[in-house]
């Protein structure tokens, strides 16, 4: 059965055209050429991959709302590809994964997205964490990360601490090519955390200057805890161990 269907004679390749100003100013050169045949292949094949990825998120959720509660044991292998699509930067991709999961959720039982992931988060952080290990096989990992930290609650915290140091880590190993996803992880569990312990207004002088000391504290204990880390990386590469070992030797000189 085709999904979308088209004419030939109007779509075919040599009736294909663009418009380039390129060549304004030339009146020998025609502003319209053709686009060649191999672009358009490529548009049509990448079209129909999307169009596939919707149809196979449309029918995961369809077995979930016909097998109801008895889908939730195939939530272990499902789950996660759904939730990796969901966090896709096409737009249809990630509307088409987002619908899947609330669908699931409703046929499966629970009440919300949130009490699917908290659910079922074991096993999620589980896969995560091993197929950060392989990224390079698994480029998708950190952006189910996102799509957890998007849709949860505190209750996640204490079970990403491991993980967001396994990105960290993954940082620092292969910051060049994919520095932009990770940032995009850190950035959503920045989000996360302000959505989750949002400030509150204080009605007294005395509460604010207390929270502005407070904040004033955590600034500083987070800047001793980036130097504190910049440090470490720093010893750990053989950066300063000489300066150090000048500066104790000199110390000892002096007593």
């Amino acid at each position: 059965m085709s999904i979308v269907t088209t004419k030939p004679q109007l779509l075919s390749p040599s009736r294909l055209l663009s418009i380039s100003n390129s060549d304004a100013g030339n009146s020998n050169t025609s502003s319209l050429q053709v686009i060649p045949s191999s672009s358009t292949s490529t548009i049509h094949q990448l079209n129909s991959n999307i169009w596939q990825l919707c149809i196979q998120l449309e029918g995961i959720a369809c077995c979930a709302q016909a097998l109801g509660h008895d889908f939730r044991p195939l939530l272990m292998t499902s789950l996660y590809p759904v939730l990796e699509k969901a966090g896709e930067e096409t737009l249809l991709v990630s509307q088409a994964g987002l619908s899947s999961m609330w669908d699931i959720s409703k046929a499966c039982g629970y009440a919300s997205l949130k009490e699917l992931i908290n659910e079922n988060s074991d096993y999620l952080l589980n896969d995560i964490s091993l197929n950060l290990q392989r990224l390079s096989q698994h480029p998708q990992a950190p952006r189910v990360l996102t799509v957890m930290l998007t849709h949860s609650d505190c209750s996640l915290l204490p079970l990403v601490g491991d993980i967001v140091q396994d990105v960290l880590t993954a940082l620092d190993l292969s910051y060049e090519c994919t520095a932009a996803l990770f940032c995009s992880v850190l950035h959503a569990l920045m989000k996360a955390l302000a959505r989750w312990f949002p400030s509150t207004c204080s009605r007294t002088s005395k509460s604010t200057s207390y929270r502005q000391r407070s904040s004033d504290q955590e600034d500083l204990s987070i800047r001793q805890f980036l130097l504190n880390y910049c440090k470490q990386k720093e010893l750990a590469e053989g950066i300063g161990i000489e300066d150090d070992y000048n500066t104790e030797d000199q110390g000892n000189r002096s007593v």
